[in-house]
């Protein structure tokens, strides 16, 4: 029978639908003529007909597993949200912990945390490669040329040093156990010999080269009888063939995605499960061709491809085994379901009525996974440059404004991490000394890296600083530059070190009560376990481990090395991690699904005028920038006072928190007086007491409002602030500089041009502002560029220190001064 007439077969039957019969009758024709410029006409159509129908079958059988795996997920949904609901929960809180942990849902799916645990899991394997590989304070790649021989031995090339081999073989072992859990999650990626790792893709260098330039510079590297055509499963058929498919890798990659197409495939783009083989899908001859595609066409290097690699892998994989293979269709099926206000009972009959709320819920789950998913924050290809240019503003508002941000977190994260610990049935003691351990001790740090503790803040990837043809990259010098300023700050250290404390702090209790069975366990550790879904049966399987010794008798029980035995053990393991991804966000606040969420879906408005990476969305979204932190610490924190169950009662956590809290803004605010030169706030004005307060609630600057009124000594205006930093840098000049101005030329006064535009200056230079340099930069280069420009401009501090001495913060650092008269008055 011929290939049309067994197409109409399948076609008439319904095995197959007409838009599938046409595609796989496009494909038969593709490989027919492909076949027949090196074979006879019989032979090239049985070819054709063989590979075609070979795929088929294939896909059929992937799509019928892909199928049963997305039903398997739709019921464990299903039941758990009856489940929730006939025990007395709400619809709402239950739709929210699918995607993130809840305070009154157990064992919820919390996908998001679930990529922070598998995250964990994943660099617990790989041993070494962060110590040897991290960037420096200037974002440069320590050992950048022992990176290259990493790649030569991914690639199974002869390697020199032992320790590289082994770094290799660890780096290879775990993308091969996230290639084997995106598999069983409804994945259909190949196994490549020798395959090293994926290759990263500058979009705009490869779009601007043109498809012809890419082309011809790319086809010389690969190997193409080792490519896969993705719709055969076999190497292509002839050199036109791959043309083809490189025309299509180019399309995609130059449009970020946006094209939709997977080189020689022709299953959609609606499922997860579809879209790692693309990544895979240029085969390199060798490391030196790799490295030479890199060097023209890469976004990073090694480093950068490999880590975003584990990121992009376990971010899918967490979606795939909660929501199935098509992640998008489960989440509109779960909202649909929330939307019919009424769920039929486990054993059923009678159906469970949902609280009034459960529809708008739906909302917020569309919204959790539109940002998760990112095509709630995606930038159309021809809204990139415009993306690009306020992302590097953003990186310069970091850059020249946080310089002093590791002042509030270093007197008010130990509060979060305390009431965390204690709400845990943790040592807090411990949790503290840990903390300062890690931040003196590289050995320590080791310890926390090999037991996976490694976060998002360790690992900043970047992009070329310069390629010829395009000069120098502003967009990561900006970045760069943001990043040094939380390192060199003390920021980057401090968050690393707090939450890697809180999660030796499990581990070490973990161990210290293995010999405890479950039931018998202290009251606020099972709690916490429980809050989880973590039983009996998972606690077994991590207390029967033989613990890690650190030394000096402290043992840990870690669930890294749980997960190397697979199976029941694994799920037990991602359990226990995605507890600790949970309560170290409670521990050090930053990080939150549904905040993020729900800033982005209201700054990102649909309409043309507002969308990302148009003008409008860009300073819509920027508004927002600084003020985050506040709504995810408070959304967390009243979510664990209003439902939380541990070692803290609910009413005991939401007095506690915001008294101590506000202690802690108290001692920020009188640290960042002393390191602006003046003694700190007396303790019996209601106004310090009043700053302390919104310190500690993460928003310091309208405690500046209140002690120095509608604008701080940096030129920051109320205005400013609630338009966010970029649009501040418009409508602060505009304020002081042009229309202040302009009021006193009017009014015959000697206007302060050349002050106004110094103060405007020296608050866009990065790191101005560092807390350990802050006084001596406005004493030294600020005074000295203000006098210089503005003959007036010592008449401004008389103005300062009666605004001080009103405040009770007279200066002991005189503005103008190049000593300081005296010590602060403590």
């Amino acid at each position: 029978m011929s290939f049309n007439a067994c197409l109409a077969k399948l076609e008439a039957d319904g095995s197959i639908d007409a838009e599938r019969a046409a595609r796989f009758r496009g494909e038969y024709e593709r490989l027919n003529k492909a076949y027949g410029k090196r074979m006879g006409e019989v032979a090239a159509a049985q070819a054709a007909k063989t590979d075609v129908m070979d795929a088929l079958e294939r896909t059929a059988m992937t799509e019928r597993r892909q199928g049963l795996l997305q039903i398997h997920s739709q019921r464990n949904l299903l039941q758990g949200l009856v489940g929730h609901v006939e025990a007395g929960g709400k619809a709402g809180h239950y739709a929210v912990s699918v995607m993130e942990h809840h305070e009154a849902v157990a064992g919820s799916a919390a996908i998001d945390n679930r990529r922070g645990a598998l995250f964990k899991l994943a660099w617990s394997r790989m041993d070494g490669f962060l110590g040897k590989y991290r960037r420096d304070m200037l974002g440069r790649v320590r050992n950048e040329a022992d990176l290259n021989d990493l790649v030569r031995a991914l690639r199974g090339e002869k390697v020199e040093s032992a320790a590289t081999r082994e770094l290799a073989g660890a780096v290879g072992d775990t993308m091969e156990w996230l290639r084997q859990l995106f598999n069983q999650a409804g994945g259909d990626i190949a196994r490549l010999e020798n395959w090293g790792h994926p290759q990263s893709h500058d979009a705009l260098a490869v779009g601007q080269a043109g498809l012809e330039e890419w082309r011809e510079f790319t086809r010389p590297l690969i190997t193409g009888e080792k490519m896969i055509d993705t719709s055969t499963g076999k190497a292509f058929a002839s050199a036109e063939a791959l043309d083809e498919a490189l025309e299509a890798a180019w399309q995609n990659i130059a449009s970020e995605g946006m094209d939709g197409r997977i080189p020689g495939a022709f299953t959609g783009q609606g499922k997860v499960a579809n879209r790692r083989s693309d990544h895979r899908f240029l085969v390199f001859k060798d490391a030196d061709a790799w490295l030479a595609y890199n060097e023209r066409f890469g976004l990073g290097n090694a480093f950068d491809a490999i880590t975003g690699h584990i990121d992009s892998m376990v971010h899918d994989i967490a979606a795939m085994q909660v929501l199935g293979p098509n992640p998008a269709a489960t989440v509109k099926w779960l909202g649909d379901v929330l939307g019919q206000q009424a769920l039929p009972t486990r054993a059923g009959g009678k159906q469970v009525k949902l609280e009034a709320s459960a529809r708008k819920s739906a909302d917020v789950l569309a919204s959790m996974w539109d940002y998760y998913s990112g095509s709630l924050t995606s930038v159309p290809p021809e809204y990139r440059g415009t993306a690009r240019f306020f992302s590097g503003v953003r990186n310069w508002n970091v850059a020249t404004k946080l310089g002093s941000a590791a002042v509030s977190a270093v007197t008010t994260d130990p509060v979060f991490m305390g009431m965390t610990a204690k709400f845990n049935g943790l040592d807090a003691t411990r949790v503290a000394t840990d903390y300062f351990k890690l931040l003196a001790d590289s050995g320590q740090r080791d310890v926390a890296a090999h037991a996976g503790l490694i976060f998002n803040d360790m690992i900043s990837r970047g992009e070329r600083m310069y390629r010829e043809g395009q000069g120098v990259n502003v967009h990561e010098v900006t970045r760069r530059a943001a990043d040094a300023t939380l390192r060199g700050s003390g920021l980057t250290a401090h968050t690393v070190a707090g939450k890697q404390a809180l999660g030796l702090g499990f581990m070490k209790d973990w161990a210290d009560a293995a010999a405890i069975g479950f039931g018998d366990l202290p009251k606020a550790d099972r709690l916490a376990l429980e809050r989880y879904g973590i039983g009996k049966a998972d606690w077994d399987r991590l207390r029967a481990l033989d613990a890690f010794d650190q030394g000096n008798g402290v043992k840990m029980l870690r669930p890294g090395d749980l997960a190397r035995r697979g199976g029941a053990e694994l799920d037990s393991a991602i359990k226990f991690m995605t507890l600790i991804d949970s309560e170290v966000r409670f521990g050090i606040p930053g990080e939150s699904l549904r905040a993020q969420a729900m800033i982005a879906s209201v700054t990102n408005q649909r309409s043309a005028w507002f969308r990302r990476g148009s003008v409008g969305g860009e300073l819509v979204h920027s508004a927002t920038q600084f003020k985050t932190y506040s709504v995810i610490m408070v959304t967390q924190q009243l979510m664990r006072a209003m439902y939380g169950r541990g070692g803290i009662s609910r009413g005991a956590y939401a007095v506690l928190l915001p008294t101590f809290l506000t202690m802690g803004g108290f001692m920020a605010n009188g640290f960042l007086d002393i390191v602006n030169g003046k003694d700190p706030s007396p303790a019996d004005q209601a106004s310090t007491w009043a700053r302390a307060f919104v310190r500690g609630g993460g928003l310091g600057i309208v405690g500046d409002f209140i002690a120095q009124g509608f604008q701080t000594d940096r030129g920051t205006t109320v205005s400013g602030f609630v338009t966010g930093p970029t649009m501040g840098a418009i409508v602060d000049p505009i304020s002081s500089l042009v229309l202040g101005n302009l009021g006193e030329a009017a009014e015959g006064k000697n206007t302060n041009i050349g002050r106004e535009a110094a103060k405007l200056f020296n608050s866009a230079i990065p790191g101005s502002n560092l807390w350990y340099s802050r006084a001596a930069f406005n004493r030294w280069w600020a005074d000295s560029l203000g006098e210089l420009v503005d003959p007036n401009y010592r008449k401004s501090y008389r103005r300062l220190e009666r605004n001080a001495a009103k405040a009770g913060t007279e200066y002991f650092w005189h503005p103008g001064d190049t000593w300081p008269e005296r010590g602060p008055e403590l």
